[in-house]
């Protein structure tokens, strides 16, 4: 019972963040843009099963949003954007399922892109219709993904969801968001939670770096 019991303290302080880092406590929102959801795999909602997401916007009063980064679809770009001739054929993303006729992208860019908020490192979000149109264009500067709609949470719904399992958090990254194979990013990232379960598992000191 005891090894029980170490090992759903140990657990707790995996998935949680530390006190001086979670959302209105004064310290940095661990719920801030450029962080990751990770999806518990025992997730029963089939829209979020497996989901990756980035937070993306974050408001006290108006809520989180984020976009899914795994979400790949078999639909191309010129497809979607049929009247233009010069629209690259990259994949369409599903970012959630709220509002699937909003049309944003998320892009990389080495300078500051106007009219777009950034998120993470050299990675921007914008739903600015000339940026978009520069993006889908066969001869574009940027390296991006487009999505159609979001997932979103009203004032403290996310944090409610999280304390009762349903997502992990995870500082996100430009390589994470831009994965090269990101059918298999969930199942990844999962297995890298995993791992640091195991790792406090083994070593309850490590525990201490995050008081």
């Amino acid at each position: 019972m005891r090894r029980a019991l170490s090992f759903v303290a140990i657990f707790a302080a995996v998935m949680m963040p530390p006190s001086s880092a979670r959302a209105g406590e004064g310290g940095q929102d661990e719920l801030g843009i450029g962080k990751l959801l990770i999806a518990n795999e025992k997730l029963g909602d089939p829209t979020f099963a497996e989901s990756v997401i980035v937070i993306v916007s974050r408001d006290s009063d108006r809520g989180t949003v984020g976009l899914m980064v795994n979400r790949r679809t078999d639909v191309p770009l010129s497809r979607l954007f049929s009247k233009r001739k010069d629209v690259s054929d990259d994949p369409v993303y599903i970012g959630g399922p709220v509002d699937l006729t909003l049309v944003q992208v998320l892009l990389r860019s080495a300078s500051r892109v106007e009219k777009a908020t950034r998120v993470i490192g050299d990675v921007y979000s914008t739903e600015d219709k000339n940026t978009i149109e520069k993006c889908i264009s066969h001869s574009n500067p940027f390296r991006f993904h487009l999505y159609l709609g979001y997932a979103g949470w009203a004032p403290g719904q996310l944090e409610s969801e999280i304390k009762l399992g349903a997502w992990s958090v995870m500082d996100g990254s430009p390589g994470i968001i831009f994965d090269s194979h990101p059918d298999s990013l969930w199942t990844r990232l999962n297995a890298r939670l995993h791992m640091q379960i195991v790792e406090l598992l083994y070593d309850p000191k490590a525990i201490e770096y995050r008081r």
